[in-house]
């Protein structure tokens, strides 16, 4: 005999198991599909294609695509500010402090700083002594009340930047790292190899980095640089640290490019185990704004100790302005941080005053590509 109600059960529950299980093997293909085109464009012939090798001129990467990264990103921090309070709490104390902020509305500091940041930079906000006022640009069309205002729509990455605010707790790959082992690292390697690879040819181009024979590159992922430097100066010698777990990949990116007898890879966490030493440079590309104050200091230190005397460090980072908001897209990307480790992009002041302490000297900053700078 048939049972209705068993019938209506299973009518009613199917849908929550069938729907996440056909989304989740959606995902799995276009990942599977996307990572099959990135292998499959990852060769010396594919780049002759792109005239980069051999390097003449390295181009930024396309402004289409920056600035529509960063003005959504400033877009969904707007719509938070709104939604959290925070215009309305800057509107009524000018000069409010982010530590004033973050305690009225009981929110953690550092992804507040980070908010303020993108604010600053997408003209919402000015500078008033330590704090913010709004700029007259907010006042007229994003304050409530206003007869320009029109309230911007809670798109689903800014209820996630809601609910970070709110927790503010890091979850996901920073816990992670901190542990040694590596986390989704086909996934990070691919994403962070497309702006890697291209700073890897900027750097070559610097009258600096010329001369030195012996490179040790730190965390540097799919092997990006390296491979960069080693295809355009067949006399140097390259060795990388990344995290065992990661090591498969970039030995598949090195071997793409028949470089395996020019890179030597070396499996470690570079917080516990020890570095070799006897270096003419060290290089960190996009590494150290992953990391709070501390952590970034034991890099330092530890690049400072693999050196051979004379020798020196190399930072590669988008840096904040030291005297002004912005640029835009820096902060976009330092909020990023602030959502996914502990970290944020650094002004180039505060970067030479982390290197003094580890007894670096000389420290100088040049223009690399883009928005990114060589220290």
């Amino acid at each position: 005999m048939e049972n209705p109600f068993l019938y209506f059960l299973i009518g009613l529950v199917l849908p929550f198991i069938v729907i996440p299980l056909v989304a989740f093997i959606l995902i799995r293909i276009q990942f599977s599909k996307n990572m099959r085109s990135f292998w499959k464009n990852q060769s010396v012939d594919a780049l002759k294609l792109a005239g980069v090798h051999p390097l003449k001129t390295m181009p930024a990467y396309p402004k289409i695509i920056t600035e529509m990264e960063c003005s959504q990103t400033a877009l969904q921090v707007l719509a938070v500010a709104h939604v959290l309070g925070m215009l309305d709490l800057i509107r009524q104390n000018p000069g409010i402090t982010t530590q004033s902020i973050a305690q009225k509305l009981r929110l953690p500091v550092r992804p507040v700083r980070a908010c303020m940041e993108v604010l600053l930079a997408a003209e919402i906000l000015k500078p008033l002594n330590d704090g913010f006022i709004l700029t007259d640009i907010a006042s007229v069309y994003f304050q409530d009340g206003s007869a320009f205002f029109d309230p911007l729509p809670l798109t689903y990455q800014a209820k996630k930047y809601v609910k970070f605010l709110k927790a503010g707790i890091v979850k996901g790959s920073i816990n992670y790292w901190e542990k040694g082992k590596s986390h989704q690292a086909q996934n990070w390697a691919r994403k962070q190899h497309l702006y890697s690879f291209p700073i890897g040819f900027a750097l070559n181009q610097l009258e600096s980095l010329k001369g030195n024979k012996k490179i040790l590159d730190v965390a540097g992922g799919a092997g990006s640089v390296c491979v960069a430097l080693a295809l355009e100066n067949p006399s140097v010698h390259l060795e990388m640290i990344e995290l065992p777990g990661s090591l498969k990949i970039a030995d598949k990116m090195i071997t793409r490019y028949g470089l395996r007898d020019r890179i030597k890879l070396l499996g470690m966490d570079m917080f516990s185990k020890d570095w070799p030493d006897g270096f003419d440079a060290v290089l960190f590309t996009n590494i150290f704004h992953d990391w709070d104050d501390t952590h970034c200091q034991t890099l330092a230190q530890k690049a400072y100790d693999a050196l051979k005397p004379g020798g020196k460090i190399y930072v590669q980072e988008a840096l904040l302005n030291d005297d002004k908001p912005g640029p835009l897209w820096t902060a976009h990307w330092s909020l990023a941080l602030a959502v996914i480790t502990n970290g944020g992009q650094f002004r180039y002041k505060e970067m030479a005053k982390l290197l003094e302490r580890s007894g670096f000297t000389n420290i100088q900053r040049s223009p690399l590509i883009g928005y990114f700078s060589c220290i």
